[in-house]
């Protein structure tokens, strides 16, 4: 399916243009919200699929992507573990 929630098509071009999404008490949901965005990347018509796999909310990716890219640091962490668009 298409991305048809316009804050989270936003949101996705937010993290695609800054490799930063939402924000993440902990490495892990870094790592979490970089794999998420890889798969979003790579297979964008199945958005819905994918975050239902992740057990997660447009919602709760939304707010996600949000709190990493207002922190520098988590913002860094997830653009290395997000790795360069083909």
């Amino acid at each position: 399916m298409a991305i048809r929630h316009p804050i989270l098509r936003s949101a996705l071009v937010l993290t695609l243009a800054l490799t930063g999404c939402g924000s993440c008490g902990s490495e892990d949901e870094v790592l979490r919200a970089a794999e998420i965005a890889r798969e979003i990347r790579e297979r964008p018509d199945d958005t819905e699929a994918i975050l239902e796999e992740h057990e997660m909310t447009i919602e709760e990716l939304e707010a996600l992507m949000y709190e990493i890219a207002a922190d520098p640091e988590k913002s860094q962490r997830h653009q290395e573990a997000l790795g360069p668009a083909e």
